[in-house]
């Protein structure tokens, strides 16, 4: 931050024409008394000062918004990583991406089926990703860059899951889109993974995977059948009958 300050200050001072250290002395005009000489060098400090709080504040305005654009972009590995290398090998074809092998065409055709009635449904991408093994990187490094590779070509889908599962590692990752944080907690993660986990130490890959897809649409639908909260609009009551007419006068004899 202090080199961007510097170099936004010289460029300033280039700008307005002044040299620091001898700018008023420079232009100080011939024959002026002592006072107007002093009211010169005050006015040359003020204007110098001004310019100087004003590179200042550009500066730390420019910093600010580095800051902000870092935060707001989504972590990921670098490019040339080894995660990033790693998951580069494996890209997202189609809603069931069996890279080690493992599942029998009966077993793929269900679960295509149930990931295409979860977008049907419910407007949610389901993305199964299977792997032999990530020789020793981390689990949830690559399946994330697998993720934000498969959503940065997909902008128009706001609602995804993704499943991974490293067989030679035992290990598993859900990874949920931001749009469905609230709906799938991670404890809805971690209760399906325990559901798994019987079923992936049996060996049974296609039946866990089948068993959360089926979890997932199951929390969806309760979410979409649960009464609005009280924090939810109510509806506007409805407009009140309008008064009976008036009796009209007795007739008179």
């Amino acid at each position: 931050m202090a080199s961007i300050a510097l170099v936004m200050l010289r460029n300033f001072g280039a700008r307005r024409g002044f040299d620091v250290k001898a700018a008023v002395v420079r232009s100080a005009p011939a024959g002026w008394h002592a006072a107007a000489a002093r009211s010169y060098i005050k006015d040359g400090t003020m204007l110098m000062k001004k310019g100087i709080a004003a590179a200042a504040l550009a500066a730390a305005l420019f910093a600010s918004a580095q800051i902000a654009s870092a935060q707001a972009a989504p972590a990921g590995p670098q490019a040339g990583s080894a995660v990033a290398q790693i998951a580069a090998q494996y890209p997202i074809h189609d809603y069931v991406n069996d890279y080690a092998g493992v599942l029998d065409p009966d077993m793929r055709a269900q679960l295509l089926d149930a990931a295409r009635q979860l977008e049907a449904q419910h407007k949610v991408h389901l993305n199964i990703v299977i792997v032999r093994t990530l020789n020793g990187q981390s689990v949830q490094g690559v399946s994330t860059a697998i993720a934000n590779n498969w959503e940065s070509r997909h902008t128009a889908n706001q609602r995804s899951v993704q499943i991974f599962l490293d067989l030679d590692e035992r290990k598993m990752r859900f990874d949920i889109c931001q749009n469905l944080e609230k709906i799938i907690t991670d404890a809805d993660a971690n209760g399906m993974q325990q559901d798994m986990a019987p079923m992936l130490h049996e060996g049974d890959y296609g039946r866990a995977l089948l068993t959360a897809a089926q979890n997932v649409g199951d929390l969806l639908t309760q979410h979409e059948q649960a009464p609005p909260t009280a924090n939810a609009p109510r509806p506007a009551p409805a407009p009140a009958a309008p008064p009976p007419p008036p009796n009209p006068p007795p007739a008179s004899n």
